[in-house]
């Protein structure tokens, strides 16, 4: 049972490469691992991981857990060191790696997450040699030995005793290989399926990483089209206040123009004009200029009064409407009031004592 507040949650991946650094710093130190039981072993190593990840994971959780890392990357190491070892025609080192996780999944049938674990212990002895099966077992018979016959070898000699297993004492049966006459090869059907396995989930692979590439190249695309129309709307706001700027330049030209022609005629001494139709016309002239610009201050004018007026309104309006909220409050503070039992109160009176006067429209609210 876990400690109490003991996580026990999933293991992330950070928390499977932080185990697995523990476990190699605690299995590789000669002072520690020397002569260590297995309970005091693993004690050590759960101190360094919650001391590394600040968690409270147990001893046997993360006992556990290591024995999924360890067989998950055993598998995976002796995948990759095939590869290494003999890599396919046309494969660089580059892709080792995509090819294992792909040889991965076709053998396992899902996908080999554990890749931080596996940097950390792949290049120790145990992970670096393993290629998934054990080495043969050598005789270690002498030749004296071997030519004993087959009755000396099933009976043991008297006072001897016999051996329990035909293994040597240092090897593990694990680390045996079993006999080449069990094996039997893969038929022609089941190495085409094999291959369409293999093809199948290297498209798939291909397919999420085409995708990915695809979601993020769209991503950029979408990110460079709005720089492109941001910039293209500052572009356009710039011409268009240029263009604005422009005509008020065009129109101050105008008006100064015009000014200018007018000051010109104005200033022309009509005594001094023989002609009389030509005096006529500037005379015309000077009228027409003092008509405008008499009409020009009387809208000048007009256009002060309009908005004097409506700042008048807007005062007024608001005045009105103070004036009506301070009648509305006197009148509910004249109003009558029924009591707890129901019966109307009398009116408040007046200062002077007189009763005040109460609208009656008001006893409909």
């Amino acid at each position: 049972m876990a400690a109490k507040g003991a996580r026990t949650g999933n293991y992330t991946a950070a928390e499977e490469e932080i185990l697995a650094r523990c476990w190699l710093e605690v299995s590789t130190d000669p002072i520690i691992n020397n002569g260590q039981k297995k309970d005091a072993f693993w004690e050590s190593i759960t101190n360094s991981f919650n001391n590394r990840s600040g968690g409270t994971r147990t001893l046997t959780s993360l006992h556990n857990k290591w024995d999924v890392i360890r067989t998950t990357t055993l598998k995976f190491s002796a995948i990759y060191n095939k590869i290494e070892k003999s890599p396919p025609s046309g494969v660089v080192e580059a892709d080792y790696l995509k090819l294992a996780k792909e040889k991965y999944y076709n053998e396992n049938h899902h996908l080999f997450k554990m890749d931080l674990a596996w940097e950390v212990v792949r290049h120790h002895d145990k992970w670096k040699n393993h290629t998934g099966t054990a080495p043969k077992r050598k005789a270690t018979q002498s030749p004296a030995t071997s030519t004993t016959t087959g009755t000396n070898r099933e009976t043991p000699m008297a006072g001897s005793v016999p051996s329990k297993s035909p293994l040597p004492a240092n090897t593990a049966p694990d680390d045996l290989e079993p006999p080449s006459s069990d094996i039997r090869p893969i038929g022609i059907k089941t190495a085409k399926q094999a291959e369409r396995a293999n093809e199948l989930a290297k498209r798939k692979i291909d397919l999420l990483e085409k995708n990915s590439k695809e979601g993020v190249k769209r991503g950029q695309e979408m990110m460079r089209a709005n720089d492109l129309q941001h910039q293209m709307n500052s572009i356009q706001l710039a011409r268009a206040q240029t263009k604005k700027k422009r005509a008020q330049l065009e129109e101050h030209k105008l008006l100064g123009e015009r000014e200018e022609r007018e000051m010109k005629i104005m200033d022309k001494d009509l005594g001094s004009i023989t002609n009389d139709i030509s005096r006529e016309y500037f005379l015309k002239k000077k009228r027409r200029i003092l008509e405008a610009l008499q009409q020009q201050e009387l809208d000048e004018q007009h256009q002060q009064e309009v908005n004097l007026s409506k700042s008048q309104s807007v005062l007024d309006s608001d005045i009105f409407e103070d004036q009506e909220q301070s009648e509305f409050s006197h009148q509910l503070g004249g109003r009558e009031y029924p009591n707890e039992s129901g019966l109307e109160t009398g009116r408040p009176s007046s200062p002077s004592g007189s009763l005040s006067f109460v609208d009656p429209s008001l006893d409909s609210l």
